[in-house]
């Protein structure tokens, strides 16, 4: 099978400079972080039992939602008729009489 388009050359093709964004010099005088930037601080872990319940912090909210769901109205069940589909059915094995059998 032939190839349908020729191979592209990279190396006789510049890379693209980034744009620049016009924050270098503030970037530039920025500090160097150290490299414990990223680490949190040791601390005892805490017994897995502790914790804040979402009412202490989130009182407005869980509130809301407590009252709510109190006073969302449920509709009440409807009483359905039921229908007896099998009574007084006209017989379906014959086919209805047609014009021309009427008239003879």
């Amino acid at each position: 099978m032939a190839e349908t388009s020729p191979k592209s050359s990279a190396t006789g093709t510049a890379l693209a400079q980034p744009p620049k964004n016009g924050f270098e010099g503030l970037e530039a005088a920025l500090p160097e972080l150290q490299e414990d930037f990223l680490k949190l601080p040791e601390e005892e872990p805490l017994p897995p039992d502790t914790g804040i319940p979402p009412a202490l912090y989130q009182p407005r909210e869980t509130s809301i939602a407590l009252a709510s769901s109190r006073s969302t109205p449920v509709p009440r069940p409807i009483d359905r008729e039921q229908i007896d589909l099998t009574v007084n059915l006209p017989p379906t094995s014959q086919p209805p009489p047609s014009l021309s059998t009427q008239r003879a």
